[in-house]
């Protein structure tokens, strides 16, 4: 009987440590641990145009990433979204409070997916698009015509 008191006490302490999870931010505001800082904004919240910004920060200078870098600190754990969208920045949770972890710890499959796309968009970018120049080239021209920017060529 004098083992078992203990054992049980163990157990309970790991129950309530296991019921009492570290609150990650999930709501709008400045969260900070030792020499870490998070900010996270939520701006127009529920509206079609909802958007959620997460920037960190260790000891004053702001962490960028690679879209999908995954990053666990103390105050959390977030993947990178890049710095265009609804969702950028470090990010644990999307809009419309769509959860950016399952609850195995793992990306969900819409976040894979979102992921995914913000990187092939970012590829495209860095190789110029679709390859498409932004003017006609001067060899096009007709009549001695200057060259003009795509939209101001097309006719409406």
């Amino acid at each position: 009987m004098k083992t078992a008191l203990p054992i049980l006490v163990s157990l309970m302490s790991c129950v309530i440590c296991k019921a009492d999870p570290v609150p990650f931010p999930t709501e709008a505001g400045v969260y900070t641990h030792k020499g870490w800082r998070y900010v996270y904004e939520v701006k127009l919240k529920g509206t079609r145009a909802e958007k959620r910004i997460g920037r960190l920060f260790l000891n004053g200078k702001e962490i960028k990433g690679k879209i999908g870098e995954l990053q666990q600190e103390p105050i959390g754990i977030f993947i990178y979204f890049g710095e265009r969208g609804y969702n950028q920045g470090w990010l644990n949770t999307m809009t419309y409070d769509e959860a950016v972890f399952s609850e195995d710890g793992a990306p969900t499959d819409q976040v894979t997916a979102l992921l995914k796309a913000l990187r092939d968009n970012e590829t495209k970018a860095e190789q110029g698009g679709a390859g498409q120049p932004a003017t006609r080239p001067e060899s096009d021209s007709e009549g001695g015509d200057k060259p003009q920017p795509e939209s101001e060529g097309r006719s409406r």
